[in-house]
């Protein structure tokens, strides 16, 4: 099947940009576009004769056999898959285009990249980080000018700047709260375990 892709059709899918994969309708890979090394850390002949989901989060199976057994409606639409790719796991958008009827392919297209969305999102995370690192560093200096200045005002000046520090000193732990790593923020959420 894959040896003969056709004069027009491999040019096409081993120029392009997104790993372009052939799979039968149990998806069994029987052309892999070089691409897949680059984005995903495969070798293509690794992935040709052997089904997808070996190579895709377990979670993600039913979405995969749901998309290459169902008609035609899925196909055309972008789907998320989780994969199993070098040096760890990422998430790609996958298109399907169905040509199990087309006499040279007889398979469904698969056109895999990373996805867009979540490099959006974990770009917005990495900004919001970045922000949130600024202000508890302006909400640090705040606190040091506050103390020094409770060592030179009156002692009725004194407690509206303790009380200025305290809520400083809430707004830092917040933040840090918020930019704790997950598991440290599950941790602190959980009561102290009984002695």
């Amino acid at each position: 099947m894959s040896a003969n892709l056709g004069t027009a059709l491999r040019p096409l899918l081993e120029r392009s940009s997104d790993a372009a994969l052939i799979l039968t309708t149990e998806g069994i890979v029987t052309y892999a576009s070089p691409a897949v090394e680059a984005l995903f850390g495969w070798q293509p002949q690794d992935l040709v004769g052997k089904s997808l989901t070996g190579f895709v989060d377990p979670r993600d199976h039913e979405d995969l056999y749901r998309v290459l057994h169902e008609s035609g409606q899925r196909f055309g639409q972008t789907t998320e898959l989780r994969l199993a790719a070098a040096p760890g796991s990422v998430t790609a958008e996958a298109a399907f285009t169905d040509l199990r009827d087309d006499p040279v392919v007889r398979g469904v297209v698969c056109n895999l990249r990373h996805s867009e969305r979540l490099a959006r999102t974990r770009e917005r995370e990495r900004i919001s980080q970045s922000a949130h690192a600024d202000i508890l560093q302006t909400l640090f200096g705040a606190t040091l000018d506050l103390s020094a200045a409770q060592t030179t005002t009156s002692p009725a000046e004194c407690e509206r700047l303790e009380a200025a520090l305290s809520k400083v000193e809430l707004a830092i732990a917040a933040l840090r709260r918020l930019l704790a790593p997950d598991d440290e923020r599950r941790s602190s959420a959980r009561p102290p375990a009984a002695d």
